[in-house]
């Protein structure tokens, strides 16, 4: 019977991860289970975890120091390049001290897979510690090896395949990724599962208004390929009749220097009246999204799922967005309008026909809103996690 549950998370800020946890740990499969989150304690997005969980007496977070996340200038960076595996190393035996031979389970959260990570040593410290069950939960694509490092790399997958129970995946497109990038499940010696993230079943909650603009939500951190640029090269190509049928908000966490950079590219398109940055958004993602009329993504290169996406959908608003990566496993031009990266001409005629064709797009986000539902909630979910877990467990 699996009780106790460790979950090691390691990363920067918050992100689609947090609203996996959330929505993953509120299922009833792992409701009734003893949980305990691992993060590093500078992980900035804890903190609105810790809020989401607040009300659940079956969750509880401890922190250990990372040397894998931590702020330091490039010199020291560069310096400390090479010592990767040896912090590798260190990290199994801090770990080692965090856990306990009581858990039954420990679910690893990774990001980007193919650097040294410390959800890796968490792998090796619960085989030292003889834990049964041990998974690995990859949620972006898998990086190539990094330079002049690839020999511990290799060896270090070899050791991972053995010490680990199973790995999973949330989409074919991050499992692709995998295969190609990574020696971790050569020889077959790992069993693997795609298990899409799922979201609660959300309800319409739109607050309406007479004469009121059209609202646009863009949701997603604030980084170079999440295509905030294509935004705004998009709304320039815009005939003016149209732009100011809109208002953008952009929602989302990042680097104080890239929103510097964006709010400068606003004022220098003339579109301060148009595009407002909103930041980081506390608070229930339905609550947020539903008061929108359209939701974009426009990922430029690559998305492990897209669970924003998912939630817009989940909620009944519209969806344009970039054809990249997993996005294509849950999204279609009969249930979403799909455009493709990098093309702001694109997306101008998508925002041009949404607003001629309003109805249309309505009737496409109430088949996405019903596919939600149905395939990719967080119940099913839940319930496929502990069908896979139990499947190795008993086999």
């Amino acid at each position: 019977m699996i009780n106790k549950i460790a979950i090691v998370w390691e990363s920067e800020e918050g992100g689609g991860v947090n609203s996996y946890l959330k929505y993953l740990l509120s299922s009833k499969s792992f409701r009734e289970k003893e949980i305990t989150i691992i993060t590093n304690v500078n992980n900035s997005g804890h903190k609105s975890l810790e809020k989401d969980f607040k009300k659940f007496k079956n969750i509880r977070f401890e922190f250990f120091s990372s040397f894998f996340v931590r702020k330091r200038n490039i010199i020291i960076k560069i310096l400390l390049y090479f010592f990767k595996p040896l912090f590798l190393l260190i990290t199994i035996f801090n770990l080692k001290r965090v856990l306990n031979k009581d858990y039954d389970l420990l679910l690893c959260q990774c990001g980007n897979y193919g650097t040294f990570r410390s959800e890796q040593a968490a792998i090796f410290a619960a085989k030292l510690l003889k834990i049964p069950l041990r998974f690995l939960v990859i949620h972006h694509a898998c990086e190539k090896p990094q330079k002049f490092l690839e020999i511990f790399h290799y060896l270090t997958n070899i050791f991972l395949r053995n010490s680990a129970s199973g790995l999973i995946t949330v989409s074919n497109a991050t499992l692709k990724t995998v295969k190609k990038n990574s020696n971790i499940l050569r020889k077959n010696c790992l069993k693997t599962k795609i298990i899409h993230n799922g979201v609660p079943k959300f309800k319409e909650n739109r607050i309406l208004k007479k004469y009121r603009n059209i609202r646009v939500i863009m949701m997603s951190r604030l980084v170079q390929n999440k295509g905030h640029e294509i935004l705004l090269e998009s709304l320039k190509k815009l005939p003016y009749k149209n732009l100011k049928k809109f208002v953008f908000d952009i929602i989302g966490e990042g680097s104080e220097r890239y929103k510097a950079k964006l709010q400068k590219l606003i004022k220098k398109s003339k579109l301060c009246n148009y595009v407002k940055i909103q930041g980081f958004k506390t608070g229930n993602s339905q609550n947020i999204i539903s008061k929108y009329d359209l939701f974009i993504s426009l990922t430029k290169d690559y998305e492990g799922f897209g669970l924003s996406i998912a939630e817009a959908m989940s909620s009944n608003v519209p969806v344009i967005a970039t054809n990249v990566g997993a996005v294509s496993e849950f999204c279609n031009n009969e249930n979403s309008t799909l455009i493709k990266p990098n093309s702001a001409k694109d997306l101008t005629k998508s925002l041009n026909d949404f607003i001629k064709k309003k109805i249309e797009f309505k009737k496409k986000s109430k088949k996405a809103q019903d596919e939600i539902h149905m395939y990719f909630n967080n119940e099913l979910m839940g319930k496929k996690y502990f069908q896979f877990f139990n499947n190795i467990k008993y086999n």
